[in-house]
């Protein structure tokens, strides 16, 4: 599910948890608080993390994913060199 840092499909945010919870995505938000630590405004440090990101769209859904989640999904998927993220694998598997 996206995040409030990243468009990725895979990114892990559960919006039901706190943005801190150790099962959401924490790197990003320890960039935030170093760019806030710098007197960048909290929307700022976002938009500044968010432009940070490269992202790949699956090659068999719309599904956008981060460099990290591509390169998981070149590994993983078996389907080289095209991308197949983790939601398109699982409906080829079931």
């Amino acid at each position: 599910m996206p995040t409030i840092f990243s468009k990725c499909y895979e990114c892990n945010h559960h919006s039901y948890l706190p943005l801190e919870h150790t099962d959401n995505d924490n790197e990003n938000l320890e960039k935030m608080e170093i760019l806030k630590e710098y007197g960048f405004p909290t929307e700022i440090a976002i938009k500044i993390i968010e432009m940070t990101h490269t992202y790949h769209k699956c090659d068999y859904c719309p599904n956008i994913l981060c460099n990290i989640h591509k390169s998981h999904a070149l590994r993983y998927g078996g389907a080289w060199p095209y991308i197949k993220c983790d939601q398109c694998i699982w409906d080829e598997i079931t």
